[in-house]
């Protein structure tokens, strides 16, 4: 099973809302759940989440939708849970951003 491991920035506004719409989209998508966890209650809010799936391209289509979700400000691939080097999700996005935005207080 392939798994891919996220650190999401999500909106303030509707905190609730926005993890709600995350899981439905990772279960829309046929992933499995693998872990959740939240960061510090201080904005932006961190979301830390891994998921499964027995084919790749699942995994794919889930950091997409991500990236076009209104909720969901920023998506970052993280190595493994508990690390806090991040990448970006996508290629093009700035290493120097994505590692900064992990900080936490």
């Amino acid at each position: 099973m392939s798994t891919l491991h996220l650190a999401l920035r999500l909106d303030r506004t509707d905190l609730f809302g926005a993890v709600e719409w995350t899981l439905a989209n990772a279960r829309r998508t046929g992933l499995h759940l693998i872990d959740l966890c939240f960061g510090p209650a201080a904005a932006p809010y961190q979301l830390t989440l891994s998921v499964g799936a027995e084919d790749a391209d699942r995994l794919d289509l889930f950091v997409r939708r991500l990236e076009n979700g209104v909720d969901v400000l920023e998506v970052f691939e993280i190595a493994a849970p508990g690390e806090r080097a991040a990448q970006p999700a996508r290629a093009e996005a700035r290493p120097e951003v994505a590692e900064s935005s992990l900080e936490l207080a």
